[in-house]
């Protein structure tokens, strides 16, 4: 009797947690009908369990509070981070004691049509840029658009390509925002700086190509005849 209790007292656990196999089930069933000694265990156990339910339930719901003031402090610090960073671009894009905020969508619209230039991606770089009142152009915007990018690739195939940018400045002005960048171009194995006038309102206004402020006076001719090919095409925007 001793070893058949110590046995059913050692499947209690598993018997109230519905743990154990039929057979054992029925065997700890058919002891506790007969045995008053493993039938008060059973019913000990079973209350402690049902009281350690009830403990882990109200400690729950003292928790939620907590959980929502974590939740809210998270999202906050979530948009504090995201904050700082666009609060110092906007701050350093100051401009005549305004803070500008069209210089951050500025620099960002120029920044894709400048990547997908350099990568030759010629028609993704039109989608980007606004075809509209180019100088002596008597052309609708898709006609322009397709004159532009026949240009640049005729441009690409004569040798003459821009390969990276560098030193990007955009600010605002009325609305819309101006500036520039630093293009090198290649041409018969050899990089030429030159700076590039960027626009943008809706979308990116490329002004004319021009020498960049640190251009040297070898190779005047070249120079020269980069920049008159490439304004044939790429100059788009008439600031009058």
């Amino acid at each position: 009797m001793k070893t058949n209790c110590k046995i059913i007292q050692d499947l209690l656990p598993l018997y109230i947690d519905d743990f154990c196999s039929n057979e054992s089930r029925s065997l700890v069933e058919d002891h506790l009908k007969e045995c008053e000694i493993c039938s008060r265990k059973f019913n000990d156990q079973k209350c402690e369990i049902e009281v350690n339910e009830e403990l882990i339930k109200e400690n729950l719901k003292a928790k939620r509070p907590f959980k929502k003031i974590i939740t809210c402090l998270t999202v906050a610090l979530i948009i504090i981070a995201i904050l700082i960073p666009v609060s110092i671009l906007t701050y350093n894009t100051i401009d005549s004691d305004r803070v500008a905020f069209l210089t951050i969508a500025g620099r960002m619209k120029s920044q894709i049509f400048l990547w997908e230039l350099e990568k030759g991606q010629f028609e993704k770089a039109a989608d980007h840029v606004q075809f509209s009142g180019a100088y002596g152009v008597d052309l609708t915007e898709e006609e322009e658009k397709k004159q532009w990018i026949e240009g640049m690739k005729k441009l690409k195939n004569d040798g003459i390509e821009i390969i990276s940018h560098r030193d990007t400045v955009i600010e605002s002005d009325d609305g819309f925002t101006c500036g520039y960048t630093i293009i090198e171009i290649k041409y018969d194995n050899k990089l030429y700086d030159f700076k590039l006038g960027l626009y943008t309102n809706r979308k990116v206004e490329v002004g004319g190509l021009g020498y960049s402020a640190d251009q040297s006076q070898s190779d005047s001719e070249v120079k020269e005849m980069i920049m008159n090919r490439f304004n044939e095409f790429i100059k788009t925007y008439n600031p009058g």
